[in-house]
């Protein structure tokens, strides 16, 4: 007997990293943990995101390393059942990375939005601010480093 656990579609998710301010990486990272928690908690999915984790022991101001670290995340969600492309703030160079790789793989790709897309930018990143389940600071503090 399957359990619970067991019946959860693995899931590549796919959004936008790198800003050129601290806060815009914040922003990012709150937004990646938004649509982790829509994935896992709203659509019983088991999410996986590299660049949550990647970015921490990567130097992605080094093109090298950020290579290395998106093929390493995309080596593993290469397992998933399919990938979930999440678009309201754009789709970025890494997201397109992964998206072919998912095509030429034959993973199936879903696109999803968590907000409504009649907010302007400055609207939608003062929402996902607002959002954040940690301290926006933490976040920055985290992952700021990335801007040496």
């Amino acid at each position: 007997m399957m359990t619970e656990r067991q019946m959860r579609p693995q899931v590549q998710i796919e959004s936008p990293f790198m800003a050129s301010t601290r806060d815009g990486i914040a922003v990012r990272v709150v937004y990646l943990m938004n649509a982790m928690r829509h994935s896992m908690f709203e659509r019983g999915e088991a999410p996986y995101a590299s660049h949550i984790i990647n970015t921490l022991v990567t130097d992605d101001t080094s093109a090298l390393e950020r290579e290395i670290g998106i093929e390493a995340g995309l080596v593993i969600g290469g397992k998933a059942d399919y990938t979930a492309v999440y678009t309201d703030l754009g789709i970025s160079s890494g997201m397109e990375h992964g998206i072919q790789r998912a095509e030429r793989e034959g993973r199936p790709i879903v696109y999803r939005r968590l907000y409504n897309n009649a907010l302007s930018l400055q609207e939608l990143e003062a929402l996902i601010r607002s959002t954040s389940p940690r301290p926006i600071e933490a976040i920055e503090a985290l992952y700021g480093h990335i801007l040496r």
